[in-house]
């Protein structure tokens, strides 16, 4: 409700976490014509990007493939237009789901409720430590919930994630853990899994029915990730992924499908990373202007302005684009 209110502020809690149902709630609220959904790794699409759709970044809040499908579900009447999701090998991988298996989907539990106890004392136990905390800012932006208060993070107006200033981003220091299969979310695996792409295939026939174009979207790692998984013999099932084979089945669902696992696929630059799997704002607007040559795409988005994203791409930094601007 606050965040439909117009003032900026940044969103994110420490003691417990709700995403998923805060992301269902917002798109209910605010109906759009067109959404964000998946993992972090759709975490910055902006809603100016799109103008003048209406759009909604309802991502970090499915990580499990089956909860695609469940979120539509949970949509009840409303149907949006059209769904950018993110797209990864690991999300179908057993590994990868099981880490989520007790991911919550509902809300937060009543002021008489274990949990809500757990944050009452919490919340105390940080006031002691910092009675400053409830007036935090940061930048000159509001934030609410201790995990911003702290450090400035948090999910903007827009459902899209600030990730407050960063050191330059070096991938050589995952590149030994992912060699050792050791590197989340980077899971080792020899295949995908059948019941996983089952549950995709269910998620697609539904949207398909509700009339709702999907859009899925690989994004890039940093090269030296890349290269690490490319020698590695332990991610069978991302080679699985990148196949023609995997590519074509991702296609005869009828989704428009976007692989940008490599820089050069879009002209991205190794420095336009929050860290080294996930691509900053910069990112997303050359990902986007890349998808706009694509004339399935363009037709879903007929007033999106090119000449401004490209404008806004000149005046970027290495990880902002838009900053408070929806």
């Amino acid at each position: 409700w606050l965040q439909t209110r117009g003032k900026p502020f940044v969103f994110l809690p420490q003691l417990s976490d709700h995403t998923y149902r805060l992301k269902l709630e917002a798109v209910l609220r605010r109906r759009p014509e067109a959404l964000a959904l998946g993992s972090s790794r759709a975490n910055q699409w902006r809603s100016a990007m799109f103008r003048p759709t209406g759009f909604y970044n309802a991502a970090n809040a499915i990580f499990r493939v089956q909860d695609f499908h469940r979120m539509l579900e949970e949509f009840g009447d409303f149907t949006p237009r059209v769904i950018i999701f993110s797209m990864d090998y690991f999300t179908f991988v057993p590994a990868f789901e099981w880490v989520y298996r007790h991911h919550s989907r509902s809300d937060l539990g009543g002021w008489a409720s274990p949990e809500q106890v757990r944050i009452v004392q919490g919340v105390f136990a940080e006031l002691a430590r910092n009675p400053r905390l409830p007036w935090a800012s940061h930048n000159g932006v509001p934030a609410l919930g201790l995990a911003a208060i702290r450090t400035g993070v948090g999910f903007r107006l827009d459902g899209s994630y600030h990730y407050g200033p960063r050191e330059p981003v070096h991938g050589e220091s995952t590149v030994a853990a992912i060699e050792a299969g050791k590197q989340w979310p980077i899971v080792p695996a020899a295949r995908l899994d059948d019941a996983t792409l089952r549950d995709f295939e269910r998620f697609t026939d539904l949207a398909r029915r509700k009339g709702i174009a999907l859009v899925a979207v690989t994004m890039p790692f940093v090269p030296e990730v890349r290269a690490a998984m490319e020698r590695s013999p332990l991610y069978q099932a991302w080679r699985q992924f990148e196949s023609p084979e995997t590519k074509e089945w991702i296609r005869k669902q009828g989704v428009i499908d976007f692989d940008f696992s490599k820089l050069e696929s879009f002209g991205g630059r190794p420095n336009e990373f929050a860290d080294p799997f996930h691509p900053s704002e910069p990112a997303y607007i050359r990902m986007l202007l890349s998808m706009l040559a694509n004339d399935k795409f363009r037709t879903l988005f007929p007033g999106l302005d090119v000449r401004d994203l490209e404008e806004r791409l000149k005046h970027a930094t290495v990880l902002d684009a838009y900053g408070n601007e929806f």
